[in-house]
């Protein structure tokens, strides 16, 4: 059930490219100001165009580009080529060792950042209903139950690989590194202790294009992992869907890129309902739920927003409670006698929305009983006036359904960044802070 809001716009084509964005309206014109071009944020640079907020930034290239000097709108436009190269790399790579003793009793992958998020969607592709369990480990050790069953993923751009990958030959399990490439990363990618580990395990190294935190090597990344799962038996994936999600994402890198219309676009125009909001993110799948997961991140890594999010059926408690709280819609209306020019509106929270389009009942709940809670939620979402972003994958297999979701999370988290006249890829305040004298 979708709940129209006074202002929307429909975006044409949107659907032909895989997601069904609504509810997606123009944003707020802040004029009179100016975008800040330095390093730090906002507010110290020399003014170079319209204030942050203005609509007209996300419809001029050179200011875009402007703004994102680190080039993640760039880095994003080539997840394509990304996924064909590791794709061809794993082709290449001796990979037939991994289901030598069969199907593995589990798959742990450990690992931050990129790696961290590919594991969440290697876990929601294989789905509850998986004979092996794929876990995502974020922190240094291995879980106490890892064996010599087991299958163990490290990340070599990790600063606790070695430590994990010597445990995992320890304790007999079967071992993959991933091996950076072309990444600048804390730990050094090619320690000899890394490397003696995976020797001792008779494991595979694959090597991947900057696999580590940095989240726009994420494509690259799941890639790597889905061949990795495919060749012991955890996963049914083969070239021909790698490259099916692959044209998608080289669709995308056009219609949601700086060079396309803020009306048009997806990416863009969710960007402009969001600037100024608080988001919380909610999910009708898991599978769902991993692009949530990594849209938030997102939103904090490019823009420094807060942001909320979580599986549908598990939000009905504690974030309901965000529909009457001091950030709702409803808390309290606009001062009409506010500064329209100095002062700006109280921040207010707004609904995303990600519909999977395959959502069976062992993933979530009994057919009914979901359908119940989420018309009841759109329900009570439109008796609040709560404002509603909502994008929708079209049918197909969980890969391409996922691309079809992030096509468009991905670009609007960046450009929730342009519009604050943040670098999407800047330093983090703490390393800004660490730097100095």
């Amino acid at each position: 059930m979708r709940s129209r809001l006074s202002g929307a716009r429909e975006h044409p084509g949107a659907a032909d490219r895989g997601c069904q964005p609504a509810h997606v309206g123009r944003g707020r014109d802040r004029s009179g100001g100016g975008v800040n071009t330095e390093p730090g944020g906002v507010g110290d640079g020399e003014p170079i165009g319209p204030a942050p907020g203005s609509e007209s930034v996300l419809d001029d290239t050179a200011q875009i580009e402007a703004i994102d000097r680190s080039g993640v709108l760039r880095a994003m436009a080539g997840s394509a080529a990304s996924m064909r190269v590791a794709a061809r790399v794993a082709r290449e790579a001796e990979l037939g060792t991994l289901a030598a003793d069969g199907r593995p009793g589990a798959m742990v992958i450990a690992g931050r950042g990129a790696v961290a998020h590919a594991a969440d969607a290697v876990a929601a592709i294989a789905g509850t209903g998986s004979p092996v369990q794929v876990v995502a480990e974020r922190g240094r050790s291995l879980p106490g139950w890892v064996g010599a069953t087991d299958f163990v993923v490290v990340c070599g751009g990790d600063r606790g690989a070695t430590t994990l990958a010597a445990a995992s030959a320890a304790r007999g399990a079967r071992l993959a590194c991933l091996t950076p490439v072309g990444a600048s990363e804390a730990a050094d990618p090619l320690d000899p202790a890394l490397f003696d580990a995976v020797h001792r395990a008779r494991g595979v190294l694959l090597p991947v294009i900057g696999a580590g935190p940095d989240s726009t090597t994420f494509w690259s990344v799941l890639t790597a992992l889905t061949a990795l799962a495919a060749a012991a038996g955890v996963l049914d994936v083969d070239d021909d869907a790698i490259e099916q999600v692959a044209s998608r994402l080289e669709a995308d890198a056009v219609s949601f890129g700086p060079t396309s219309e803020s009306f048009v676009s997806p990416a863009k125009g969710l960007a402009l309902e969001l600037a100024g909001t608080l988001p919380v993110v909610w999910a009708t799948s898991r599978l769902a739920a991993v692009a949530a997961a990594r849209f938030a991140s997102e939103l904090a890594s490019f823009a420094g927003v807060p942001a909320q999010h979580g599986l549908l059926d598990d939000v009905t408690g504690d974030q309901l409670r965000l529909l009457g709280g001091p950030f709702a819609a409803a808390a309290a209306p606009d001062d009409l006698f506010r500064d329209r020019v100095e002062d700006a509106p109280a921040a207010r929270i707004r609904i995303v929305l990600l519909r999977d389009a395959d959502e069976p009942a062992s993933d979530l709940a009994p057919p009914a009983q979901h359908h119940r809670s989420s018309a009841a939620v759109s329900r009570l979402l439109a008796e609040r006036s709560t404002p509603v972003s909502e994008l929708a994958a079209v049918p197909g297999p969980p890969l391409s359904r996922l691309a079809a979701l992030l096509g468009v999370l991905d670009g609007a988290a960046a450009y929730v960044g342009v519009l604050a006249g943040v670098d999407p890829g800047g330093p983090p305040p703490m390393l800004a802070l660490s730097a100095r004298p």
